[in-house]
Order: C-alpha cells, then structure tokens, then sequence
C-alpha cells in the first residue's frame, strides 16, 4: 500500500467515496464508540477533513479506516478527561450499550440480536479485525496498516475472533 503518494480529489470524488465505504466506515466507528451519533460525527469529521485537504492517498479505502480509526481514538481520549457520572441513570448507560449497530429488516431482528451479542463477546482487538475484513472490505495487509500491527497479527486476531463468534452462537444441544 502507498502511504505517502497522494493525488488530487474533487468533491464528486469524495462524494462517491462516501457512498462505497460510508456504510462500512459507519459501522467500524460504532463498533469503536458504541454510540451512533458518536459514529456519525467522527465519519462526518473525516470526510471534512478530506474536502478541506484536496488530496488522498493513491489508496483510499485503507486510509478512510485508519482516519476513522484515529478521529474515534481521538474522540474517546477527549471523552475520557470529561466524565462526569453524576446524574447518570444505570438505565442510560444500558441504553447506551444496547444502541443498534446494524440496520435489519424486522424480520431479521432475531439473528442481528443474535449477532451483536456474539459480536459483544469477542475481544475488541479481535472485533476490529472482523469488523474491518467483513464489512469494510480490508485485506489483512490493510487491516494491519489501519491498527499498526503486522497482516499475520491480523489474521490470527480474525481467525479467533470468528472461533470465539462461532462459539457464543451456536444453538445449545437440547439434553
């Protein structure tokens, strides 16, 4: 992957790179925050970003997730020197834990239950690389880039992380 090699991006440019890894980008950034509005600001932030530099790497995709990847860092840090628990419900913090991630049909909201809570027993370190290789579509060598670890780090992370998903999913034999 080409880091440092950078070419001219319009508007229209930008504009289609939204609508390919948008839905992809949102999903990593409320798999990292865990809140969608959160999700939303950091996804809006780095296409800002983008319009206002003119300029993207020879390689987008992998640079969109690493963008996505530092502005929620980056959001989470600032969070974390501003926590005020005062006043703060337990029923709002389960609330907020229990924010959809995925948009399902209705007939489809059994197995997305199903699936974050099996997604909510993988490791976070792990759940990146799933979330990153499934719905966003990095290669393990872009995955490795985005997180700062090696591609073979990667995949190990995403073959225990589908182990771990497997296990939290499958149906109790019946005695």
């Amino acid at each position: 992957m080409k880091l440092f090699s950078r070419r001219r991006i319009g508007p229209d440019e930008i504009q289609t790179l939204y609508r390919l890894h948008g839905p992809g980008l949102l999903l990593y950034a409320r798999s990292l925050l865990g809140r969608k509005h959160a999700a939303e600001d950091v996804l809006q932030q780095v296409f800002m970003k983008l319009l206002q530099q003119n300029s993207i790497p020879e390689e987008p995709k992998p640079y969109l997730f690493r963008a996505v990847h530092n502005a929620a860092l980056n959001l989470l840090r600032g969070e974390s020197k501003h926590v005020d628990l005062d006043g703060i419900e337990p029923d709002q913090i389960e609330s907020r834990q229990s924010e959809r991630w995925f948009e399902a049909s209705p007939w489809d909201a059994s197995a997305r239950i199903s699936l974050k809570a099996g997604l909510l027993q993988v490791p976070e370190e792990q759940r990146q690389v799933l979330v990153l290789h499934i719905w966003g579509g990095l290669t393990f060598d872009e995955i490795g880039n985005v997180l700062s670890v090696s591609a073979n780090t990667a995949a190990s992370r995403y073959r225990y992380a589908l182990q771990k998903l497997r296990a939290t999913m499958q149906p109790e034999d019946p005695l």
